[in-house]
């Protein structure tokens, strides 16, 4: 059975700022959740005059004396531990606040390796929130059941595995019939819909969808 999505009267309950390539300050702004940011994340924001609500995280990139200046309700949490990265702890802080659909910004940028490790710890939380990236006015999204989903006809689409899927498409320019996707091996990269409604049936694995954004809206 396939899950339907629509982006259509669901918001976000929480955005979520790591210190990568952050953008579109304007609907950081505008947002109706709570903004929570990742470690160094919060000091691009506050040179943008946006105050983040939380901060979290080891705090060795960020400036605590200029955050506690600008704002008293700015919550500042330490997380010491190296065993987890800062995007990986804020993703536990927010399912301890029982949010659940989650935008990210700066999920790429800086140093390589850091950007690699967020790859890994969004499979990891996948199963758990409903996570989408906003980047360059697209949406990268983990899937993990056969969807539904209603696009644009004509519109850029990628099927991105993690590590490796077996999928069925229809409603692309080149369809997949029951056909695998592996890192290092076969992506599905900068497909196009021929259809409003694209059908992906996952028989095994997970992928990352890359879709045009769709905000403020989630599924």
């Amino acid at each position: 059975m396939k899950d339907k999505i629509i982006f259509k009267n669901m918001g976000f309950d929480a955005i979520l700022c790591l210190n990568g390539e952050i953008s579109h300050f304007e609907y950081i702004a505008e947002n109706k959740g709570k903004i929570y940011c990742a470690d160094g994340a919060a000091n691009t924001l506050i040179s943008n005059n946006i105050i983040p609500d939380y901060t979290i995280g080891d705090l060795d990139s960020v400036n605590v004396n200029e955050i506690k200046t600008r704002s008293n309700d700015i919550y500042i949490i330490e997380k010491p531990s190296q065993e987890k990265n800062d995007f990986e702890k804020v993703l536990d802080f927010l399912i301890s606040e029982g949010k659940k659909n989650i935008l990210i910004f700066g999920f790429q940028g800086g140093e390589l390796e850091h950007t690699l490790n967020n790859w890994s710890v969004l499979k990891k939380f996948a199963k758990q929130l409903n996570i989408i990236i906003l980047h360059n006015d697209r949406y990268a999204i983990p899937i993990h059941k056969s969807i539904e989903i209603e696009l644009k006809a004509n519109e850029t689409i990628s099927i991105i595995p993690q590590a490796t899927c077996n999928i069925k498409t229809k409603g692309l320019k080149w369809e997949l019939d029951n056909e695998t996707l592996e890192l290092g091996t076969r992506e599905g990269a900068r497909n196009i819909t021929t259809s409003s409604t694209i059908k992906i049936d996952l028989n095994s694995g997970e992928y990352l969808l890359f879709i045009d954004s769709r905000y403020p809206y989630s599924f």
